[in-house]
């Protein structure tokens, strides 16, 4: 399977890999209650929103850099 940013909060959560990389770079948003209000968001979408959660564009470039590189 190929990680990518197309795929939604929801599926990436839901591969243990895929997870694996979330929670190593943004605990805080895995574990949050209303992780499920945007399951259904691409992260493509999302991430347009990462500075005003305090995620940096350098976290989220690792983050993309490692869902790539999984397979």
């Amino acid at each position: 399977m190929k990680f990518t940013f197309d795929m939604t909060v929801g599926q990436l959560l839901e591969n243990p890999k895929s997870r694996s990389v979330f929670e190593k770079y943004t605990p805080q948003l895995v574990h949050h209650p209303m992780i499920g209000m945007v399951k259904h968001f691409k992260l493509k979408d999302l991430m347009q929103y990462a500075g005003k959660a305090n995620i940096s564009q350098e976290t989220v470039k690792k983050i993309q850099t490692e869902l790539e590189s999984l397979s």
